[in-house]
């Protein structure tokens, strides 16, 4: 394996985290960086956060980051307020 890792936005839409950590497996991948909206597809859909993991373990490929927090600078007001709760619920999920 090399230090090398997938990132789940490359994949596209389509694709689910399984299959992005299956492929990132098979290509030799060390790890694999998932994006938050599939993430929130993966819930949404009855699985867990313990899934993924286990998933991950089982193929042995670690998560490396959860992405992204898209336009998250120079905000102020409400606008901040709303990425900090994101951020927060994106470094819950990293947890």
């Amino acid at each position: 394996m090399t230090d090398f890792g997938l990132n789940s936005w490359t994949t596209g839409d389509a694709v689910d985290l399984s299959t992005d950590m299956r492929a990132a497996a098979a290509a030799g991948y060390r790890f694999v960086e998932f994006r938050d909206w599939k993430i929130e597809r993966h819930l949404a859909n009855g699985g867990t956060l313990a899934d993924l993991r286990a998933h991950a373990e089982e193929l042995n490929v670690a998560v490396l980051s959860v992405n992204t927090l898209d336009d998250s600078t120079l905000h102020t007001g409400d606008e901040l307020a709303r990425l900090v709760e994101r951020c927060d619920a994106l470094c819950a999920w990293a947890r």
